[in-house]
């Protein structure tokens, strides 16, 4: 959200290609895949681990909104499995920066990421 810029990201398709592909489905099922494209493989468990960790977050932390966006962050372009960025904070706002200098909020904070990597990891989809 605006107040306490807190934010889910899983990586968003890449579109249009990207110079150096030539042909996107030469690299469907391929073991060697250009590093920008291996978040593919797990696209959908990053979603899965996404929409997880903002319900648990939301749970835990009433009046924060934990959106789930997709974006093309590098980062998880070359993540080889399923993976989320976690945004929790802005550093431009003092009242942000407070809450999270908290060590009861951190803790639930902590908790909740825990909690739902826990949970993620024993879904039949998570972690495949």
């Amino acid at each position: 959200s605006t107040e306490t810029g807190a934010s889910l990201f899983v990586m968003k398709e890449i579109f249009p290609e990207l110079p150096g592909d030539t042909d996107r489905a030469a690299f469907e099922g391929s073991l060697f895949k250009p590093w920008y494209r291996t978040y593919q493989s797990h696209l959908e468990d990053s979603r899965i681990l996404g929409n997880i960790v903002q319900r648990r977050l939301s749970a835990a932390i009433p009046g924060w909104e934990f959106t789930l966006r997709e974006a093309p962050i590098g980062i998880l372009a070359s993540a080889g499995m399923p993976a989320i960025l976690i945004e929790l904070g802005n550093a431009n706002n003092p009242a942000s920066l407070q809450a999270l200098a908290n060590p009861a909020l951190q803790d639930r904070l902590i908790a909740s990421i825990v909690a739902s990597v826990t949970e993620f990891g024993t879904t039949a989809d998570g972690g495949s």
